[in-house]
Order: structure tokens, then C-alpha cells, then sequence
């Protein structure tokens, strides 16, 4: 089947058809079409004689549902982080920034749900140990979009320790065109390091943003300048989405 654009040159694109049933066609013009277009012609098998007197059943075509128009961005799915329930046992799936003094490791030590969560232990003062979910979403996530961002965590934060939530809009080949620390301030954990918060976080990315890289989450577990600051944070559960409802 030839679909052509009459722009007074011979702007066609051509498609296969199985020949039998409903089928949904799509015809990509990118880069081909210029301003003014007022018509568009069809073809079956172009370039040969049909014969729909003496043989409809072969030569009837129905069409339905034309729609002439930008193609709409790829679909977002669900939840884009990898491993964000850490059910794979390790820490698989997440870019791994470790201070010089702590671990990073799935534990099996009190998760919010199922077997295991995500701890950052940080004793080294003044840094920060960091997990990423990286450059999700690229080619999906879009510039107008609101990114849903939902978590759970825990932990023991001591002599000036916090534990930060971190959202980035990522540029091909690195850099950022967004930096947001999700809720302006650190997450507000239990004082019983034993008991889990939810968190939840918009972010509406801005027209005109560059997300040619995707987006990314980012969790640390963040010390004081004080020799006994410490930093010991569980996380679990991490859901990120561009589709209200995915993330619980």
C-alpha cells in the first residue's frame, strides 16, 4: 500500500498489508512534509491493473480511522526503575557511589516488603554515599511530563547525618538540565530507625527541558563534619513512573 503526500513532488511512503482482515498501517513522513499540505492520495498494489468487477473479494479495500498528524511520543510503561524492590538480592540495576568508609548492600535486616532493601551505611565525615537509578526512560521520558516517584526508608541518622532524595534531568553524553532535591530538604525518617516512611514526590519536568539522556533518582546517605557523624539508611520499594497510578 503506497501512501502519498501530494506536495507537488513524490513524497510516498510504502507498507506491506497481509491482504486479509483489519490492520493498523503507519506511514512515517519525518523530516519529509513541509507546510501546506492539502491532499493525500492512496494506492493498492501500485502499478498493477486491479479487476474489481471480475474479482472483488481480491480488489475491495475498506479504510478507516485516517489520521494525518505528529506522531505521538513512544509509551512510558510502568515502573522504570530496575530493581527498585531490590528482590533481585543484590544491588543489580543501581549505579553504585560508595564513601570511603560504610557498605553498600542488599540486607535482608527488617525490609519494608519482601526479602531485601537497599542499605547505605556512611561513617566516613562530611560525604556522601550515594545509589542511583540512572538515565531511565531515554527516548520515552519527554519535556511536559510529570514524573511520579514513590519510596520507603528508614535508618539511623546521628551527629548531623541526613539522608536526601535527589532528581536529575540527564543530557546525552552527561551533564544535567534539571536538579532537584525532591521535598527541598532531607527526608524526615522515623526516629525509630527501625520503622519504615513512605515517601512520595512529584516533578513536573519544565517545557524546553533536555532529557535526551532520561532522568534519574538519586538516594544517599549523607554525614556531618563531626568525627561521629553516621549515616545508616534503608531503602526500599522505589517506584518511578510518567503514568499516575503505576507507583503505589
Amino acid at each position: 500500500m503506497t501512501f502519498k503526500i501530494e506536495d507537488g513532488g513524490d513524497t510516498t511512503s510504502i507498507v506491506n498489508t497481509a491482504g486479509t482482515g483489519w490492520e493498523t498501517l503507519s506511514f512515517d513522513f519525518t523530516g519529509r512534509t513541509s507546510a501546506g499540505i492539502t491532499a493525500v492520495s492512496i494506492f493498492f498494489d501500485n502499478g498493477t491493473l486491479g479487476d474489481a468487477a471480475g474479482n472483488p473479494g481480491f480488489w475491495t479495500f475498506y479504510l478507516d480511522d485516517i489520521q494525518l498528524g505528529m506522531a505521538p511520543p513512544p509509551p512510558s510503561g510502568g515502573n522504570l526503575a530496575t530493581n527498585g524492590d531490590v528482590e533481585a538480592g543484590d544491588l543489580s540495576g543501581w549505579d553504585l557511589f560508595p564513601s570511603t568508609s560504610g557498605v553498600q548492600e542488599a540486607s535482608t535486616s527488617n525490609p519494608n516488603n519482601g526479602t531485601y532493601s537497599a542499605r547505605i551505611q556512611n561513617t566516613q565525615p562530611g560525604s556522601a554515599s550515594i545509589i542511583k537509578q540512572a538515565n531511565l526512560g531515554v527516548g520515552t521520558v519527554s519535556a511536559g511530563q510529570t514524573v511520579y516517584i514513590t519510596f520507603s526508608a528508614r535508618g539511623s541518622l546521628v551527629d548531623g547525618g541526613v539522608a536526601f532524595a535527589e532528581f536529575f534531568c540527564e543530557l546525552t553524553g552527561g551533564g544535567t538540565d534539571c536538579a532537584q532535591i525532591l521535598g527541598n530538604a532531607p527526608l524526615g525518617l522515623d526516629p525509630n530507625p527501625d520503622v519504615w516512611t513512605d515517601f512520595s514526590f512529584t516533578y513536573d519536568i519544565a517545557p524546553g527541558t533536555d532529557v535526551s539522556g532520561g532522568i534519574t533518582l538519586q538516594l544517599t546517605a549523607t554525614t556531618g563534619g563531626a568525627g561521629t557523624s553516621l549515616a545508616d539508611v534503608y531503602y526500599d520499594d522505589i517506584c518511578i513512573a510518567t503514568t499516575m497510578g503505576v507507583c503505589p
